[in-house]
C-alpha cells in the first residue's frame, strides 16, 4: 500500500510525517513533527532530526536485517552507561521502553546532541588519548558480561569471499571498457583474491578471547567532544557483539589515527591511542599482532565496499573503499612492522 500524506525520504525509506508524528505523540507526548530532515553518515540505519514543538531530537531507524538484534544494541546501550560510558541514551516512552515500532520498522528517539564531532584531519592529540582511553574504558566493562545472547563478531569466510568475488568480477566484466574507479576496484579485488587463495587462517586460529563485549564500530564519526576535546558521549552500537578486543583495537586504531595515511602525524596519533588504551587496560604486544593480523585478515575478504558500488549502483561508500584499499596497499598481509612502529612510546618516534 502507498504512504499517504507528507513523507521524509531518507534515499528509498518512506516516512509517513503524519502517522509518525501521532506516534511521537502517543509514545513520548510530544507536540507535531515540524520538520524529518536525515542526518548523513549512517550505514546500518536511516537517521533523522525531528523538529518537533518540544524542541530537537534524533531519530534512529533500525534496518530490517537488525531486527533481531534491538534488543541487544538497546541492552548494551543501558550496561555500558550502568559501566561509567558516557553513552547517549534513548528517552523512554510511554511504557519505558527504548523502541518502538512503527511502519515495519523498530525506531529509538534521542536527544539531540549539539556538540562537536571529531575530524581526522584536524584531530587534537587531547581527543586522540581520549579515544584510546574511552575503548579501553568500554573493554574493561565489557570483560564479564553475563548476558550471553549477543552475536559473536563475524569475520571473514572464503567461501563467502569467493560467492561475492565472482558476481563482482562479471558485474567489472559487463562495464567495459571501465572507467578509473571500476579499474581501481578491479586492482584491489584482484589483490585480495591473491590473498585470499593462499590464506589458511581462520578466526578460531587466534589464540585471543572471544568473549569481551566491543562497541563494534568504535570509530571517530560515533563519539561527541567537549569543548576541551575529550570525549564527551558515545552513540551508535548497532554492531555490539562478542570477540576479541585486540581485533577491535586494531580496527580503532588504523581508521580513528591513519583513515587518511601513514604519515608521521598519523603514526604518532596511533602512538598516543594506543598508549593511553594501554594506561587502562594493558595488553601485550603479541596480543595486539594478533588482533591487527585478524584486522587485516578481515579488510582482504570484505566485499562489501564494491558490492555497494558495482551491484547496487550506490557512490556514498567510496571513500570508505579507498581507505580500506590504502591499508590493504600500505600494510599487506604483514602488519607486524606497522604494529613495532606504533607500539612505541610517542617521545621514541624519530624525528
Amino acid at each position: 500500500m502507498a504512504a499517504s500524506g507528507p513523507t521524509c525520504m531518507p534515499g528509498s525509506t518512506p516516512m509517513r510525517l503524519e502517522g509518525l508524528s501521532e506516534r511521537l505523540h502517543e509514545l513520548f507526548s510530544l507536540g507535531p513533527v515540524l520538520a524529518c530532515e536525515p542526518v548523513h553518515g549512517g550505514y546500518t540505519c536511516q537517521n533523522f532530526r525531528l523538529r518537533t514543538s518540544a524542541g530537537s531530537f534524533f531519530l534512529k531507524q533500525y534496518q530490517n536485517h537488525l531486527r533481531q538484534w534491538v534488543p541487544d544494541i538497546k541492552f548494551a546501550e543501558r550496561y555500558f552507561s550502568s559501566h561509567g560510558v558516557p553513552v547517549v541514551l534513548p528517552i523512554k516512552d510511554a511504557f519505558g521502553r527504548t523502541a518502538f515500532w512503527f511502519d515495519n520498522y523498530w525506531y529509538s528517539l534521542f536527544p539531540y546532541v549539539e556538540e562537536a564531532k571529531a575530524d581526522p584531519a584536524t584531530m587534537s592529540d587531547a581527543t586522540v588519548v581520549s579515544l584510546g582511553e574511552t575503548l579501553a574504558q568500554i573493554h574493561l566493562s565489557g570483560r564479564d558480561v553475563a548476558r550471553r545472547t549477543f552475536q559473536v563478531r563475524w569475520m571473514w569466510d572464503r567461501d563467502a569471499f569467493e560467492l561475492e568475488y565472482a558476481e563482482l568480477m562479471h558485474a567489472l566484466n559487463r562495464r567495459k571498457p571501465l572507467g578509473s574507479v571500476e579499474r581501481r576496484m578491479a586492482d584491489v579485488l584482484e589483490r585480495k583474491a591473491a590473498f585470499v587463495a593462499t590464506n589458511t587462517l581462520t578466526p578460531q586460529d587466534f589464540p585471543l578471547s572471544p568473549y569481551h563485549l566491543l562497541h563494534g564500530d568504535f570509530i571517530y564519526t560515533n563519539v561527541f567532544l567537549a569543548p576541551d576535546g575529550r570525549v564527551s558521549q558515545v552513540f551508535d552500537f548497532e554492531r555490539v557483539s562478542f570477540g576479541p578486543r585486540a581485533f577491535e583495537l586494531a580496527r580503532s586504531v588504523l581508521i580513528n589515527c591513519c583513515d587518511d595515511g601513514l604519515e608521521e602525524r598519523n603514526i604518532r596519533h596511533a602512538q598516543l591511542f594506543l598508549a593511553a588504551y594501554r594506561s587502562k587496560y594493558p595488553m601485550s604486544f603479541e596480543e595486539f599482532v594478533n588482533g591487527m593480523r585478524m584486522f587485516m585478515i578481515d579488510c582482504f575478504h570484505a566485499t562489501w565496499l564494491e558490492r555497494h558500488y558495482l551491484l547496487h549502483g550506490l557512490t556514498t561508500h567510496m571513500k570508505l573503499f579507498e581507505s580500506n584499499a590504502r591499508r590493504i596497499e600500505t600494510l599487506g598481509s604483514d602488519p607486524v612492522p606497522f604494529c613495532r612502529e606504533v607500539w612505541k612510546a610517542p617521545s621514541e618516534t624519530k624525528t
